[in-house]
């Protein structure tokens, strides 16, 4: 394997594990936060010198997602019972598959055209998979370099892979893309692995 790419990944796996380690801190700060925020009546901004922590307080307590494949299973009926009573809202998402086929094909007119947004992807997308188990800690300088090399001159043969099963349950894998989470087809998120 190419040792800049090599280099990148140790350096990606680090990085990866110090933010989950610090996200992970950060949502408990935040937690605090809230909690020690409780009595206060309205908004406010706590000003540092290094920035500012605005707490906000929210407009409503609670919110609702509707789960797409539970109301997909509803009789046709009850679905329009539920939209005309304006419980649920329509939304609308453009088929990619037939779209393409339609602009490969030269069928999709200018008024089409100017509907649709079109986005340039990387031609590639990255995973990184943590040990669980490992998580917790925050490698010191040379340990990741270390496991590196130690994984290396174990292996057997060089036809094994040295790729981690994603469904394997020791590991958590994180997904990054350039797309929107709203802008992903639900096919394109189960593929990146995001759902």
């Amino acid at each position: 394997m190419n040792e800049n790419l090599k280099k990148l990944a140790s350096e990606a796996v680090n990085l990866h594990k110090k933010i989950k380690a610090d996200t992970e801190k950060l949502q408990n700060i935040k937690k605090e936060i809230i909690s020690k925020s409780s009595g206060a009546n309205s908004s406010f901004a706590i000003n540092l010198i290094a920035g500012k922590v605005r707490v906000t307080r929210s407009k409503k307590l609670k919110s609702f997602l509707l789960n797409k494949k539970k109301f997909s299973s509803l009789s046709i009926q009850l679905k329009k019972k539920l939209v005309r009573n304006k419980v649920v809202k329509l939304s609308y998402l453009i088929n990619a598959e037939v779209y393409t086929q339609l602009l490969n094909d030269g069928l999709v007119n200018d008024e089409l055209k100017n509907l649709v947004d079109e986005k340039k992807r990387q031609p590639f997308y990255i995973s990184i998979f943590l040990n669980k188990k490992e998580l917790k800690e925050i490698p010191k300088e040379n340990e990741f370099e270390e496991i590196l090399e130690a994984a290396e001159t174990e292996s057997s043969s060089e036809d094994e892979t040295d790729i981690i099963d994603p469904a394997d349950d020791l590991f958590i894998k994180s997904v990054f893309s350039d797309d929107e989470p709203e802008e992903i087809s639900e096919t394109e998120k189960e593929e990146k692995g995001f759902s």
